[in-house]
């Protein structure tokens, strides 16, 4: 830049000057969205925009990145959502929040569950067949059966257990205890020769 001076009478001066012009400030980002904890993955909040102001640029939009950490499980992970806002002079300010997913509800039985009972030996009911739901997706259905022999043949204790088991791992367990028992006397029949 050129400044030239000048008098009363015509006499003039000039000299010059260089200014470097210098953006050192980064932009002002916004508050970082808060912190959000969710039950199953489809729960997680869609990525959206920010805008930050900058003294130079104005106005700075962005996106978030999202940076995950796996978990033990499918519903088990934590995201780190990122917006990094950058002016044209490369300065850079950045903001995160933190989406923490943690499947800890356990699944449902879809069915009546069948209740404990005592019964003849002759009358001893079929294995019921449960399923179950889950809040996250999938859950599956094992079936176990013991037997505790009693005094005689036609005397013992089943015990039926149903676990629903999700893919965090999460359990829901029905037991049905069956008393089986034999009260029913004998028939005496007589045969004619």
């Amino acid at each position: 830049m050129i400044f030239t001076a000048t008098d009363a009478c015509g006499n003039t001066a000039t000299t010059s000057a260089t200014f470097a012009v210098q953006d050192s400030t980064a932009p002002v980002a916004p508050e970082a969205p808060t912190a959000v904890t969710v039950a199953c993955a489809s729960e997680v909040p869609a990525t959206i925009s920010l805008t930050a102001t900058d003294n130079c640029a104005g106005e700075i939009t962005v996106e978030g990145v999202d940076t995950t950490v796996a978990g033990d499980c499918p519903n088990s992970f934590v995201i780190t959502r990122t917006w990094l806002f950058v002016d044209a002079c490369s300065n850079e300010t950045s903001i995160s929040q933190t989406i923490t997913v943690n499947d800890t509800v356990a699944p449902a039985f879809v069915e009546e569950l069948p209740a404990s009972l005592t019964v003849e030996c002759d009358a001893v009911p079929t294995v019921a067949t449960l399923t179950a739901t889950d809040n996250c997706g999938e859950a599956t259905v094992a079936f176990t059966e013991s037997t505790e022999q009693g005094q005689c043949a036609n005397a013992y204790i089943l015990t039926r257990t149903w676990t629903a088991t999700d893919e965090c791992g999460n359990e829901t367990t029905h037991t049905q205890i069956i008393t089986v028992q034999d009260t029913v006397s004998p028939e005496i029949t007589i045969q004619a020769n």
